[in-house]
């Protein structure tokens, strides 16, 4: 990066000592030193790095993304939502040093960074690839990053964005679920079920018996096209958001009523999928349902539909 440089004009000699003592000043103070050289890259992650493991900690965060068969894991619990994933990577293997910190903000970065910053460790297998202190400013937008083995904050950017970049490093752990909610594979599949549960209209079930697929226990399979393009709305269904408890109290206490509809997916090798939908409350644009007992989750009304059918879809 080439460093910016300012060139005093000598047409009027006082005045020129004027300008060029608060020029110097100014220099000195806000880190931009005609002749000071810095490293963009030194927190730019290397194209062909490989890495197996993230771990971010902070007073408010505590994260550790792991590479294993083909997925990242977000803290040994469930799968990394591929947009944040994306957003992630980008970061660490796209972000530039503008400028060192100033020498007038220096020691007040420097013990943010340690005391309120985020702790990032990037690693490739036992071997530490990268480690460093991130922290900013999300009003102004102003990220730092600071090597963890020195005490020089560097002002960061991620080139062609103005998004607040040390935000990604804050995000709650909520929000790096994957939205895709099932995990699904139809080879596994054993059943499935949909209740409505005080409702007129009677639910189904589907089983997988011997060599296909039967609804309600027919004699006849179902239409391969039929039960494949309802298994791929199930592998579709992603959320809105999740909920953290008491963060919306309208959702807590629907969550505390009787749902509206169930739905139960048995697999081979694993625990069963179940997630619960509740009625959409007036004037409220997402859906609330609960996932496997526990876990709230916001839902488009019209991504619930194709899941949510009665027996006549599959006449």
């Amino acid at each position: 990066m080439q460093i910016l440089s300012r060139r005093i004009h000598n047409s009027y000699w006082i005045a020129s000592l004027v300008i060029l003592s608060g020029l110097t000043f100014f220099v000195y103070t806000s880190g931009e030193r005609s002749g000071e050289n810095f490293d963009e890259n030194k927190f730019t992650l290397e194209v062909n790095s490989i890495i197996t493991s993230v771990d971010i900690s902070s007073p408010g965060v505590n994260l550790n993304f792991e590479f294993l068969e083909g997925e990242w894991i977000v803290n040994d619990s469930f799968r990394m939502d591929p947009g944040m994933r994306d957003a992630f990577f980008t970061v660490i293997s796209s972000i530039k040093v503008k400028k060192p910190a100033g020498i007038n903000q220096k020691d007040s970065l420097i013990n943010f960074l340690k005391t309120s910053g985020s702790k990032v460790r990037i690693i490739n297998n036992q071997n530490l690839i990268k480690s460093y202190l991130v922290g900013g400013d999300e009003l102004s937008g102003v990220s730092y990053f600071m090597d963890s083995d020195d005490e020089a904050p560097y002002e960061v950017i991620l080139p062609g964005y103005k998004s607040y970049v040390a935000g990604i490093y804050s995000v709650p752990l909520k929000d790096w679920r994957n939205r895709f909610l099932f995990e699904l594979d139809w080879s596994s599949l054993k059943s499935i079920l949909v209740d409505y549960i005080n409702n007129e209209s009677p639910g189904f079930s589907v089983n997988y018996k011997e060599d296909f697929f039967y609804l309600n226990n027919n004699s006849q399979p179902i239409d391969s096209a039929v039960i494949f393009d309802y298994i791929g709305e199930l592998m579709n269904l992603q959320a809105e958001r999740f909920l953290l408890p008491e963060e919306d109290l309208a959702y807590d206490s629907l969550a505390a009523s009787l749902p509206l509809a169930k739905v139960v997916l048995v697999t081979i090798g694993s625990n069963d999928q179940v997630l619960e939908v509740f009625p959409t409350i007036k004037e409220r644009r997402l859906t609330l349902a609960r996932y496997n007992g526990e876990l709230l989750v916001l839902f488009n009304p019209r991504s619930l539909g194709p899941v949510l059918i009665h027996n006549e879809h599959w006449e």
